[in-house]
């Protein structure tokens, strides 16, 4: 299905750097994007290598840090490097409990999962001590080893890898390729690169993408200063922005989606993963989490404030609970 941009003059298109740029910096602020990896990052610090190295697996492939903590505490390196031909018949067995995103599609199957472990334990042991210390792109290149692996699952383990120290070069542009979520959200704001952005998805369409994504942002941050650290937050806070516009998706959401996944680990592990609720406080502002204020998992109807009323929701901002109707939200004191 052809993709194009919303943005029909160029009074659309400022509107939608304005959005942009408020929208990011509330991400921001609110210790995003990818709050899940910050918190997985926080707690395999202290790991040995191997191990760090195996909860980035256990991160990535269901996406989520309350079913990663499930089964890296089921299943730390050193027992699954020693019996992982059990591991699939644990994956059975414990289906149930098994919170996966939406984002993993490809291994929302007992197989595939299982499968996708399977490949990642070889990954971590033949192919990852080689690429360490080589180029982004042969990093990128040696993806194509984990099953079920595509471009935003690789760009999502490489990342993770270079914030536990894993890898020394840290991903230096937006990866173009197949990219049709951020390359919309560049057409919402520079809508005279429609074409280029998205209808010219071959080779010729990538390599101009990737000599102009970088004017963009520059563009961007000389406008609004913004404060966007390098390119692989520039590509999640584009992604982000295009969930936003589509009304799903509002400053600190995963702060609350990672309340929904502990409840399904919860109904079947127990409390295995309630560690992640001292990790979160020490880690994001009180105000953000749920645990802590009296709402528990996703609140859909904050992604679509901007839509409907003007403005992003934010809860360092507005008191979620004192507020009775989104149109008027009550500010914090």
């Amino acid at each position: 299905m052809p993709r194009n941009t919303i943005s029909k003059t160029l009074e659309d298109a400022l509107v939608h750097r304005q959005r942009f740029a408020d929208f990011s910096k509330l991400e921001l602020a609110t210790g995003g994007p990818d709050h899940h990896m910050v918190a997985v990052c926080s707690m395999s610090e202290d790991a040995d290598e191997m191990e760090k190295a195996w909860r980035v697996g256990c991160y990535i492939g269901p996406y989520n840090e309350p079913t990663a903590i499930a089964i890296w505490t089921a299943w730390p390196w050193e027992r699954f490097k020693q019996h992982g031909e059990f591991f699939p018949d644990w994956v059975i067995e414990n289906w149930a409990g098994l919170s996966i995103r939406q984002e993993r599609r490809p291994v929302k199957s007992k197989v595939k999962f299982a499968e996708y472990f399977a490949s990642f334990a070889k990954y971590i042991e033949h192919d990852l001590p080689r690429v360490a210390d080589l180029s982004f792109n042969e990093a990128w290149a040696s993806m194509d080893n984990v099953r079920f692996v595509g471009r935003y699952a690789s760009m999502k383990m490489l990342e993770t890898f270079a914030r536990l120290g894993l890898i020394q070069n840290r991903q230096p542009d937006i990866r173009p390729e197949g990219a049709w979520s951020p390359r919309l959200s560049l057409s919402y704001l520079f809508p005279m690169y429609n074409s280029l952005l998205n209808h010219e998805t071959g080779k010729d369409g990538d390599r101009w993408v990737m000599s102009w994504w970088k004017d963009a942002w520059d563009e961007l941050e000389a406008t609004y200063s913004i404060g966007i650290p390098d390119p692989y937050f520039f590509e999640v806070l584009l992604c982000d922005y295009k969930q936003a516009v589509d009304g799903k998706y509002y400053p600190g959401r995963p702060l609350d989606s990672a309340l929904t996944h502990l409840s399904k680990v919860r109904a079947h592990f127990g409390d295995v993963a309630d560690q992640l609720l001292d990790v979160r406080s020490g880690l994001f502002d009180k105000r953000l989490l749920g645990e802590q204020n009296g709402w528990w998992g996703r609140r859909d109807d904050l992604g679509k404030t901007m839509e409907q009323h003007g403005y992003w929701w934010n809860d360092l901002e507005y008191d979620f609970m004192a507020t009775e109707d989104l149109a008027n939200p009550v500010r914090r004191t």
